[in-house]
């Protein structure tokens, strides 16, 4: 059985590389919807020298008042998808569903920007040792060694 051991002069790289580069985060509240109020707008703007594909999530709680006491939370999330390599005026529309004026008493929302440009890649990277000078002059001496005796027991051919 054979056992081999990693050279200690060799050289292992290893690492991740991933599109979770330049994060942006947003956090709006309002303390009430008036019932004027059936949509809003919100823009944002960010430089990133990544590029990739820009997505936004947007979650949305919104509270409703429960009789009696209490609130029940509505939770809801939206994703949207832009491609560029630069953050500028991008326009995200929190509209309150039409009905009770009052279905909403607070509501809350968080805006995180990701550029996704790739697959996510693990990468392993290994320079293997080069010999030292002294370990090429004795396997050029073996060599050397090796080739004088095989000539050395060259049989002498019988003449008849």
């Amino acid at each position: 059985m054979f056992a081999s051991a990693a050279p200690t002069s060799a050289a292992v790289f290893e690492g991740d590389v991933s599109p979770m580069g330049p994060v942006i985060l947003f956090n709006w509240s309002s303390p009430t919807y008036s019932s004027a109020d059936l949509s809003s707008r919100y823009a944002f703007n960010g430089t990133f020298s990544a590029v990739g594909d820009f997505y936004v999530t947007v979650t949305r709680h919104a509270y409703t008042p429960i009789a009696g006491g209490g609130w029940n939370d509505a939770v809801s999330t939206a994703n949207y998808f832009a491609t560029s390599s630069t953050l500028g005026a991008y326009l995200l529309d929190a509209v309150k569903p039409l009905g009770d004026p009052a279905a909403y008493a607070t509501a809350s929302m968080t805006i995180s920007g990701v550029f996704q440009g790739f697959t996510p890649v693990h990468y392993r990277l290994s320079i293997d040792a080069v010999p030292e000078p002294a370990s090429w002059a004795m396997m050029i001496a073996g060599f050397g060694l090796a080739g004088a005796a095989a000539r050395r027991r060259r049989p002498a051919a019988a003449i008849a």
